[in-house]
């Protein structure tokens, strides 16, 4: 008896109980720029200050640690189509599932404008509308990394996380200070654990946790199209304009990014240690704001394949 309290418990501490209104009826067939607004105005209506509340910080206990221990929890991560985490019934309550890392962030409107000349296809040679958020992967060390989700008409949105590395620290904490990838150095110190827990679900797809494939992102139809290794997202010179100190929170700085201007050049590499070549950027269509529905609701799928 006790050991099944004492489950349930710690099973509950799982999930969120920040639940905003589920997204409307018929959703995948909006077009791109309608999705993106019907998620922006949860965002903007849960912004910290709007709400008034202080930007929370991050925590990594052993609540995370379990989390990251099953199976079942990490493969919601990779098989979930939703641009929303995915909702249960617990004890009679409807609840969400939470972030066990990246738990705190923030988030802007950003389109992916296409360089010309390049050989890949689908998202990579169409301008895009999206959704950037920037986060650290847990408490105590400045290790920043960005979910980056791009909308289609009539159809689920395509997503990528991208980061510099798993140990990567900045004494300024300036989320700009390097350039992010889907190939991620292998890991070292207190997040190998991280990388280890992610790299038992990812065996099973046949893939490896600090590599995420790109397959999907040049898709065009119902068929496979031509898409890079890696890419790599170099902050523009615009982001690093920004005077980041630890003294200040990078998301209440970042507030102050306007919109309209440069965020990353982005390039691409057709195999692991090939030539990078310039295939586009991210361009600002908002200001970055910290929010609730940014931190417990929006979901970034990742995309493990051989």
């Amino acid at each position: 008896m006790k050991s099944s309290l004492l489950i349930s418990l710690m099973f509950s501490c799982f999930y969120s109980s920040i639940i905003y209104s589920n997204i409307p009826e018929g959703y995948e067939g909006f077009s791109a720029e309608k999705k993106r607004e019907v998620l922006w105005k949860q965002i903007i209506g849960s912004d910290y200050d709007t709400i008034n509340k202080d930007l929370p910080k991050s925590s990594f206990g052993l609540s995370e640690i379990g989390k990251l221990l099953l199976p079942s929890f990490l493969n919601v991560t990779f098989e979930t189509y939703s641009d929303e985490l995915p909702t249960y019934i617990l004890h009679g309550k409807k609840v969400r599932r939470i972030k066990a890392i990246h738990q705190t962030g923030t988030t802007a409107k950003v389109r992916y404008i296409p360089a010309e000349g390049h050989p890949y296809t689908g998202i990579f040679r169409k301008e895009s509308v999206g959704l950037a958020r920037i986060s650290l992967a847990v408490p105590n060390s400045f290790n920043p990394g960005m979910g980056l989700k791009l909308f289609k008409d009539n159809g689920p949105s395509v997503n990528i996380a991208v980061m510099k590395s798993l140990t990567a620290n900045s004494e300024e904490c300036n989320p700009f200070f390097a350039n992010f990838s889907n190939d991620i150095p292998e890991t070292s110190g207190f997040l190998r654990f991280v990388a280890f827990a992610f790299e038992r679900v990812a065996k099973e797809r046949g893939g490896r946790a600090t590599y995420l494939s790109l397959n999907h992102l040049a898709e065009e139809g119902h068929g496979k199209g031509i898409a890079p290794y890696k890419i790599v997202l170099k902050p523009s010179i615009y982001a690093n304009s920004f005077n980041f100190h630890c003294d200040v929170d990078y998301r209440e700085i970042m507030r102050g990014m306007a919109p309209g201007t440069d965020l990353y050049h982005v390039y691409a590499a057709e195999k692991k240690d090939s030539e990078l070549q310039y295939v586009g950027k991210l361009v600002l269509d908002s200001s970055f704001i910290p929010s609730e529905y940014g931190d417990k609701v929006l979901f970034f799928q990742h995309r493990i394949e051989n």
